[in-house]
């Protein structure tokens, strides 16, 4: 006989093995609601093909019986994948789940056709799961350890040391996966406690406990207990394990006045892992290093909260920078660079939009001293920048900056944020970062650049005309492209329609103006000034034209050159006079005599010096005309 139920128990075992290669998989629960009563068993086995979600539940007849030692008995709750069955001696509804049993199911449809049919042997030993852990208390001991314990409830038995196995785990909040605490497990007749070690400080954990049954052999069996009591607690603050980063080129000169310059410095924030705790201050200490008679050291406090700090600085000099960030526990490490106040080698820095990518932007920059076009090569030298703006258009104090690596000139953005948040600039060998007006899109990308151009006369000079112009800032909905210079042509208008009578006359202007004064126009013409744009490619774009006319001469400008006439006259008689005069005193001083003013009196003298000419002798002339008393003659201009 026993040889018999021992063959049909092998049989059965085979054939459950059979059926499960086939795709059938069962799984059991027997749930407790004290260590030593069970309260329900769950039993739950898989249709292969067969999506039961999606059928009708009405759709099946179900039939799952069990066996053992003789008794038999049908569960009542019954779905095509599943059945359950309280424990409930009274009742006799179900078997007590302590001897080993068969499980049949039979899964058919309303017309009988059978679509599913197994059988498994069962053994509850394999399927117990002990009741939940109670509530789990924890105490925060430092910034690294924590003191977890459970307490025993008087309701219900406690198990011996030898028939349980408790598990303490604990994760970071917001994790998924439980760690095992491998420390001892203390316990006491009121409950059981360890202390979890090696945590990291200003962190907040979730701690739990639970237990498997062991047998008398010490191996473990069944199903862990369900997780019910989960209890969080943050470690205490410790110093931040790190400083806060101060790169070689985190500062701006935004003003100077070649005596004082108005510098941003810019930091980075310390790793979330390395705060340790809230950092409330930043110490911020800046020295000037340039030489010994002139140095002086300023130390500034910074709310732990903001990323930026604006000081006062001689121009043209070097200084060390100091920083370190503290909160409760204490103060950081000092980080350190050293700045010059020069000026930086980057005039312009231009930013533009990627036609095949819209959240990313290509970086590019000029000046005096640099390549002319260096978008396509990786400087060294140079470092890209980006921070997001605030409503002035500064980096916003409470978003630090970001390093782009050097590798790469081009800025992947996060689709997250509009593009005109961003803020994109470059700094190049230490200069310090140089920040961008705008960004810009591709030119080929704007299909049309709004522009206002004004011209007047009103309040200009005679034949001057004032010609203002206004472009699109930063901010607005209607992209920009970079404009490299503008270009102001103007040109006498046609009578008969609007175009020019000649080729006109084009000046090339800073992309920084917004006014030009024209000059030397003919009071008589209506003329077409006409405003384009260059872009980096030196194609010209129009962008505006309008017409003006100068102001006629007034008749205070027509009296104002009579009378510059009249002085240009006064002024050359004048001159011819002193000529004159310095001839006589000349003549005077040649001939030792003095000119006669009246006209008789200087006919004699030219007579006698005629005379005296032809012979040759003042002497004997002198001689004749002998008279003791001779009347001096004065010029007189």
């Amino acid at each position: 006989m026993q040889a018999a139920s021992y063959i049909i128990f092998v049989g059965l075992m085979l054939a459950s093995l059979l059926k499960g290669l086939c795709g059938s998989e069962l799984s059991c629960v027997i749930n407790y609601k004290s260590w030593l009563v069970p309260r329900d068993i769950n039993l739950r086995w898989t249709i292969k093909d067969l999506d039961t979600d999606a059928s009708a539940p009405d759709s099946f007849h179900v039939i799952a019986n069990w066996t053992s030692d003789g008794f038999w008995g049908i569960f009542q709750n019954v779905t095509p994948t599943s059945c359950a069955c309280a424990y409930n001696p009274a009742l006799g509804d179900c078997l007590d789940f302590r001897e080993p049993f068969i499980l049949h199911v039979h899964v058919m449809l309303k017309n009988q056709t059978t679509i599913f049919e197994e059988q498994w042997q069962i053994d509850p030993i394999d399927c117990e799961k002990p009741p939940a852990v109670g509530e789990v208390n924890v105490t925060v001991l430092n910034n690294h350890s924590v003191n977890v314990s459970v307490t025993w409830s008087r309701q219900l038995p406690i198990p011996r040391a030898t028939e349980a196995k408790y598990y303490f785990m604990y994760r970071k909040n917001g994790l998924k996966d439980w760690k095992e605490v491998q420390n001892n497990v203390s316990r006491s007749t009121t409950g059981i406690s360890t202390v979890v070690v090696g945590l990291s400080p200003f962190t907040k954990y979730e701690f739990t406990v639970t237990c498997r049954k062991l047998n008398l052999t010490g191996s473990l069996y069944g199903h862990p207990s369900d997780i019910i009591s989960v209890n969080e607690a943050r470690t205490d603050e410790a110093p931040p394990s790190m400083a806060p980063e101060l790169c070689r080129d985190c500062f701006s000169i935004v003003h100077s006045d070649r005596r004082l310059c108005n510098v941003i410095l810019y930091w980075k924030d310390i790793p979330i892992e390395a705060k340790n705790g809230l950092i409330q201050q930043f110490n911020l200490e800046v020295s000037n290093i340039t030489s010994s008679a002139s140095t002086f050291s300023s130390k500034y406090s910074v709310p732990g909260n903001v990323f930026r700090y604006h000081v006062t600085l001689p121009c043209r000099q070097l200084y060390t920078v100091n920083l370190q960030a503290g909160n409760s526990a204490g103060w950081s490490d000092e980080s350190s660079i050293d700045i010059n106040t020069s000026d930086s080698p980057i005039s312009e820095v231009i930013p533009e939009v990627n036609r095949d990518v819209n959240s990313s932007l290509s970086v590019s920059w000029t000046g005096p001293h640099l390549v002319t076009d260096t978008r396509h090569a990786a400087d060294s030298r140079a470092s890209v920048y980006w921070c997001f703006k605030d409503a002035s258009g500064e980096c916003d104090q409470s978003s630090p900056i970001v390093t782009v690596p050097s590798t790469h000139l081009s800025l992947h953005l996060s689709s997250d944020h509009p593009i005109g948040r961003y803020r994109v600039g470059v700094a190049y060998d230490t200069g310090g970062i140089v920040w961008a007006k705008c960004i810009y899109y591709k030119p080929e990308a704007v299909t049309k650049l709004s522009m206002a151009l004004t011209v007047t006369s009103d309040g200009m000079p005679s034949r001057t005309l004032l010609v203002q112009w206004t472009t699109p800032s930063c901010g607005q909905v209607e992209p920009v492209y970079y404009i490299s210079e503008f270009v102001l042509t103007y040109c006498q208008r046609s009578e008969q329609d609007a175009n020019c009578t000649g080729l006109g006359t084009s000046v090339k202007l800073s992309n920084t103006l917004t006014s030009y004064v024209l000059e030397a126009l003919n009071q008589h013409n209506i003329y077409l000034i006409t405003m384009q744009s260059r872009d980096r490619n030196g194609v010209l774009r129009m962008l505006a034209s309008a017409n003006g006319s100068c102001a006629p001469d007034t008749p205070d400008a027509r009296v104002a050159m009579w009378i510059g006439v009249a002085a240009s006259v006064l002024l050359t008689l004048c001159v011819g006079l002193i000529v004159v005069k310095r001839v006589r005193i000349i003549i005077e001083r040649r001939l030792k005599i003095t000119l006669p003013v009246q006209w008789n009196e200087q006919q004699a003298l030219i007579t006698e010096l005629h005379s005296i000419d032809r012979s040759g002798s003042w002497g004997n002339q002198e001689r004749r005309h002998r008279d003791p008393s001779p009347i001096p003659y004065v010029v007189d201009c």
